[in-house]
């Protein structure tokens, strides 16, 4: 020891003796004892020996003893590393790195150094060396660099081995189902994107940052999720369509970044059904009021179109009925031709369909309902095979009609245009009946279904006969008084009705019965005018004074009794009466002749008489009353009844050859210029252009038929309610308003023969 109190070695030395060379016995000593450093401690220590026999008490015997020698025990000094990697902000740029460790002094013993990691030493190249590479399970360990020596250890060194780094092209950028095409369907809008970066391939952690166009997003979330570093983003896109994700990476340690980015495409259906567009309008959806009114045969394009989502709607199709339209992607369009827009599409419902690649296109039809209007189409019938019926019989008409709109029914007789029914409906089909019980003859006529509505007017025809024996018209009486010229021809004309037409004509002399059918002078015709109507016309030619006399006119037509009618010839105008043959008796020819002349006169006298106070006392009036009336006519009494009808008083002549007070208007050779009430009837004043019946009231004229025929052969003029009847409205006479509804109370001749002394006397000639 050096300075301080000696110790013993407990030691057992190591003896050695070595002989000595050229002295026998004598040997040199040698002695080692091995004392551990670690007991020694630092310092500087002395150390002696003593030698002496092994034997007891040797040191006594021998007492040889060495000086000191001193040893110094120092510790090593500190630890420190050098690393041959760049550090950045106390990390290791890259993932590997050398790093040496060494001691300021060796200290004595020599001193070492070791790395250890917790407290087991790391293997290396040397201990002094450690290599140290990215662990990404562990990415930051701690490591402790000693210095050691047999005395002690020196002071220690630790090292935290951080890396940073990021490797390129690692970033990847996905959608959460690895699907970059997505189909916004049942308000699921809601798409993740993941950026990710392999733990092993950046350190430490990034930071992640993230651009997008057009599309909403929340903000990242960035966690770690194994062996990844990952951030998410939740898109809520709006709308389909095309969108471009970024992802930024950056290493903010490296100051390193880098960039990924997708395209992420996003299906989304129509928000609407399709439109479909006609004549301006446009419909969407499947509802009720999805109508449109169109006119049959109406030509113009009806169009399908899909708007909005994203890609386009694709397969559209627009159907009405069997007129089918398709395209390819979102328009379709079907266009009416001339004719195809028919009734028999009212009520047909056009679809427009279409599909979208996302799958969830389901408001995907749009519905319109044609309201297709068209003229009634009428359809009239009787409830009976044949046209031709007997009096007494019943028939039903049926008219039906279909139209749309609505139409109205109204069933009317042609030759009276009489409306016999009518209805108005509010269905596109009517039907209308009318029921004639019984069937008379004058029922015989045309019939006229007509349906109307604001798209037109349609009429349907049927006909039927009813037969029945020839008849007199209402307006005829007889005997019928012709008026003729001596030597000219008489010509009688004898209105009839009656079905079939006549099949047997005679004409007879009534005074000696002989047949003048077909001799010669002698013609009798019948002309057919409007069913069941028809004319009777006997022609007498070149009148001799034998022909002054009654005849009788059979007609007969196979159906019941032959209609008999009778007539006579009045001579007019004639200078020299026949003197009959014969010796002598022209005398007393000549009293008789003026006899009766007398008789008439004073028949005739009595006549007027009686009308005048007849008139007086208001039983008989003044103004002609619907197609009959009483007249004066010079010095004779005539009565016309309903329809036309005239009758001859007895003793009176209504003949009047001249237009005595009357003319024929020079500017308007249509119209007769009535002055006064001379002409009782359109016989009175034959030799007039138009013939027209005077009635007292120059207000007023009536024309019956047999002159006429029917309406239209008078100019302005219109059938009455009576068929004998035609009612002309002219400035002159005013309107038929004038006349219509005032019915004579003598309404055909057997309701005034009563007043009539002698239909059948052979009136006065009136010159």
């Amino acid at each position: 020891m050096v300075g301080g109190t000696p110790v013993t070695i407990n030691k057992t030395p190591t003896y050695k003796p070595t002989p000595i060379t050229g002295t026998p016995v004598y040997y040199r000593s040698e002695c080692s004892v091995d004392v551990p450093v670690a007991e020694l401690g630092e310092g500087t220590h002395g150390f002696r020996a003593s030698i002496y026999p092994d034997v007891t008490d040797g040191i006594k015997l021998v007492n040889e003893t060495t000086a000191f020698t001193t040893v110094t025990l120092t510790l090593p000094g500190n630890s420190s590393y050098t690393c041959s990697t760049e550090m950045i902000q106390g990390y290791f740029s890259g993932k590997s790195a050398r790093c040496t460790c060494s001691l300021t002094s060796d200290g004595y013993p020599k001193g070492q150094v070791q790395w250890y990691r917790g407290s087991q030493t790391v293997p290396g190249v040397s201990n002094s060396v450690l290599d140290l590479t990215f662990n990404s399970s562990n990415p930051e360990q701690v490591y402790t660099c000693k210095g050691m020596s047999a005395i002690g250890n020196g002071s220690n060194t630790t090292l935290t081995a951080k890396f940073a780094f990021f490797e390129q092209d690692t970033v990847m950028l996905t959608s959460a189902n690895n699907n970059n095409t997505f189909d916004l369907c049942d308000g699921s809008n809601q798409i993740t994107a993941v950026c990710v970066v392999p733990k092993d391939h950046v350190y430490p952690a990034p930071t992640f940052s993230f651009s997008q166009t057009n599309v909403p997003f929340n903000n990242s979330q960035e966690r770690q999720d194994g062996s990844y570093y990952q951030s998410r983003i939740d898109l809520h896109p709006d709308k389909g369509g095309i969108y471009s994700v970024n992802c930024t990476v950056s290493n903010n340690i490296t100051g390193k970044t880098q960039q990924k980015g997708i395209s992420l495409t996003f299906r989304k259906p129509p928000p609407l059904p399709p439109k479909i567009t006609i004549k301006g309008e446009t419909f969407q959806g499947v509802i009720a009021l999805n109508r449109i009114t169109l006119a049959a045969r109406y030509s113009g394009d009806m169009t399908c179109r899909v708007e909005g989502g994203h890609p386009e709607a694709h397969t559209t199709q627009l159907t009405c009925g069997s007129l089918i339209a398709s395209g390819e992607e979102n328009v379709a369009t079907l266009t009416f031709q001339d004719g195809q827009l028919n009734k028999d599409m009212d009520g047909t419902e056009c679809k427009c369909t279409s599909q979208h690649v996302a799958g969830c296109y389901y408001d995907k039809e749009t519905s319109l309902t044609l309201d297709v209007t068209y003229p009634p189409e009428v359809k009239f019938t009787h409830n009976s095979s044949s046209s031709e019926f007997n009096e007494g019989d019943t028939l039903t008409f049926t008219c039906t009609a279909q139209g749309n709109p609505a139409p109205n029914l109204t069933i009317t007789r042609k030759r009276t245009n009489q409306q016999l029914a009518s209805i108005e409906r509010n269905l596109k089909t009517a039907e209308l009946n009318h029921t004639v019980n019984p069937l008379d003859c004058l029922d015989t006529d045309v019939y006229v279904c007509t349906s109307e509505s604001n798209r037109g007017v349609t009429t349907n025809e049927t006909s039927i006969k009813v037969k029945c024996p020839q008849k007199l018209a209402s307006n005829t009486i007889q005997p019928e008084a012709v008026e003729v010229v001596i030597n000219e021809t008489a010509e009688l004309g004898l209105e009839i009705y009656g079905y079939p037409i006549p099949q047997l004509l005679t004409l007879m002399r009534t005074r000696d019965r002989t047949n003048l059918t077909g001799s010669a002078g002698y013609l009798m015709e019948y002309s057919p005018h409007q069913a069941p109507f028809g004319v009777i016309n006997v022609t007498i030619s070149d009148v001799g004074e034998e022909d002054y006399t009654n005849y009788t006119i059979t007609v007969d037509n196979g159906v019941g009794d032959a209609l008999v009618y009778s007539f006579y010839l009045v001579e007019v105008n004639a200078t020299e009466k026949p003197e009959k043959q014969g010796g002598g008796g022209g005398d007393n020819v000549g009293v008789a002749v003026g006899v009766t002349l007398a008789i008439l006169l004073v028949l005739v006298i009595a006549v007027v008489l009686l009308v005048l106070v007849l008139r007086h006392r208001g039983i008989l009036p003044y103004k002609k009353n619907g197609g009959g009336d009483s007249f004066l006519v010079s010095g004779g009494y005539r009565l016309q009844a309903s329809g036309g009808d005239s009758l001859q008083a007895h003793g009176g002549n209504s003949l009047l050859a001249s237009a005595k007070n009357g003319h024929v208007d020079s500017r308007k050779s249509e119209e007769v210029v009535i002055i006064n009430d001379v002409y009782a009837t359109s016989e009175d004043v034959p030799k007039l252009p138009q013939g027209y019946l005077s009635p007292e009231n120059s207000d007023e004229v009536t024309i019956p038929n047999p002159v006429y025929g029917v309406s239209s052969d008078v100019k302005g003029g219109q059938a009455s309610n009576d068929p004998d009847e035609v009612i002309i409205p002219n400035p002159v006479y005013g309107t038929s308003s004038d006349v219509k509804g005032r019915k004579n109370t003598f309404k055909n001749y057997q309701d005034v023969k009563q007043t009539i002394t002698s239909a059948t006397a052979a009136p006065t000639n009136m010159r």
